[in-house]
């Protein structure tokens, strides 16, 4: 309660605080309307988690049908999900419904926004898995999804409103500049990715220490690093924290180090900008998919494949109505453990197996160190980029292609590109920009926005 308190304070001292600390007490706020339908979920037992599925995915597709240019101008069928008396049925009946793939809604975005959601507002994604899309949600809609998130908090540590550590790739400190920034909004603190090295370890663990924060919450290459470089025995409050990775696969090998030298446990978080689907990791280390996010199936050829093989996702995202994608193909893979009928651990929702897709190479530096993102967070600013793709050749040495708008200022480009990543990897280093058409797709037609073409040592 005094968390809340405070932010409710906090709403009228706007002029002093950041814009990201508005925008999370906001949905933190609102989403106390959706506390007890968050709650409500982790009760469902099997029948009652397909009900509501199937519920929510006719509710959503007649919606979309109605109000969504794209399915409209291309004929969809329209579909009696009442007469489904199984998720057997539910499952054949899906099928009659086009797989989206992810070229056709880059192609026809603006098609995709809801005609009656005037409330909401448009943000670009992050452009890691290919051209950066345009999302529509509205305040709701996000505050929903971050509770859901906040409950999930609350069932991995204890807290509806956790002090969060955010890793983040937003800005690169100079130097003499602070490290951290702690956001006076939220008590949250943010530790810029760029800044987690061995010059900086004292004062990481000394801000860890001081400031006690509940989550530690990043990529999951950044957390293992933070891990890495602060080594073993290094945090005395380590029982009190958990780690939440999330955008990038968590390796294995990553987990042990983070779990020895950082936090009591970590937790992966599986999700996508684009449907808002969500598939948590629960108390027990099963990735679990969350009935309110959206429906998830595992497919080959558009057939459900056998339990532990790979299939490729395509989701139905049940939450935004602000921009509904059916039968979505985001281009992962996920393992399936006869997820349709697991249901063997607390909360009682299915349960899927490895999830292949979304890891993009990390760059190396010459210290051994890695970092992830670069191609976003180099390029996120520039107009006039259609797509780009960063390739390492060895330490001081890169490739970018790019694809571009004609009437863009290449000169302008190269120099914000090369200073950006010079700026983020603290070193100097030698660019070669080529430009082309169309950046080709690796395997599922996923895009790697970072391409690691060297072996370390090998200079």
């Amino acid at each position: 309660m005094r968390r809340l308190f405070y932010q409710f304070y906090s709403l009228f001292m706007i002029a002093k605080y950041s814009k990201y600390g508005l925008n999370r007490i906001m949905k933190d706020l609102i989403g106390l309307l959706y506390y007890f339908r968050c709650r409500s979920f982790y009760f469902f037992d099997e029948k009652q988690f397909w009900k509501y599925q199937i519920r929510q995915f006719e509710k959503n597709y007649n919606y979309a049908l109605k109000n969504i240019s794209f399915y409209k101008e291309n004929n969809y069928p329209n579909i009696q999900f009442s007469k489904c008396r199984s998720k057997e049925e539910f499952f054949k009946v899906v099928q009659q419904i086009p797989i989206l793939k992810k070229s056709v809604l880059k192609s026809n975005n603006s098609l995709f926004f809801s005609s009656s959601n005037f409330l909401a507002k448009i943000h670009t994604t992050s452009g890691t898995s290919g051209t950066p899309l345009k999302l529509k949600a509205n305040i709701l809609e996000k505050a929903e999804l971050q509770m859901i998130k906040n409950y999930w908090f609350k069932k991995i540590n204890g807290k509806l409103f956790p002090k969060l550590l955010i890793l983040s790739g937003y800005y690169v400190p100079k130097v003499n500049d602070d490290i951290f920034f702690k956001d006076k909004w939220t008590n949250d603190l943010h530790l810029s990715i760029y800044a987690i090295n061995a010059h900086n370890r004292k004062e990481i663990i000394e801000t860890l220490e001081r400031e006690c924060p509940t989550i530690i919450y990043g990529y999951a290459s950044a957390v293992h690093l933070l891990a890495k470089v602060l080594g073993e025995s290094s945090i005395t409050n380590k029982r009190g924290m958990v780690a939440v990775t999330t955008s990038e696969i968590l390796q294995p090998h990553w987990r042990k180090i983070i779990e020895a030298n950082l936090v009591r446990e970590v937790f992966n978080f599986y999700s996508s900008q684009e449907c808002a689907h969500g598939i948590f990791e629960n108390m027990d280390g099963y990735m679990k998919i969350h009935p309110r996010m959206g429906f998830i199936e595992i497919l080959d050829k558009n057939e459900k494949i056998a339990s532990n093989e790979l299939g490729k996702v395509v989701v139905t995202g049940f939450m935004r109505k602000s921009m509904p994608l059916i039968r979505y193909e985001i281009g992962d893979s996920i393992e399936s453990v006869d997820y349709y009928t697991t249901f063997d651990s607390s909360p009682m929702w299915p349960e899927v197996g490895e999830i292949i897709g979304r890891s993009e190479d990390l760059v190396w530096k010459a210290d051994g160190s890695r970092v992830g993102y670069l191609c976003f967070h180099a390029t996120k600013n520039i107009e006039g980029i259609k797509e780009a793709q960063i390739i390492q050749k060895d330490y001081e040495t890169f490739e970018c292609l790019l694809s571009i708008q004609n009437d863009s200022d290449k000169m302008l480009i190269e120099n914000y590109i090369k200073k950006e990543i010079e700026d983020r990897l603290n070193i100097l280093i030698a660019i070669k920009f080529i430009y082309v058409d169309f950046i080709p797709r690796g395997k599922n037609e996923k895009f790697k926005a970072v391409i690691v073409d060297f072996e370390p040592g090998e200079k």
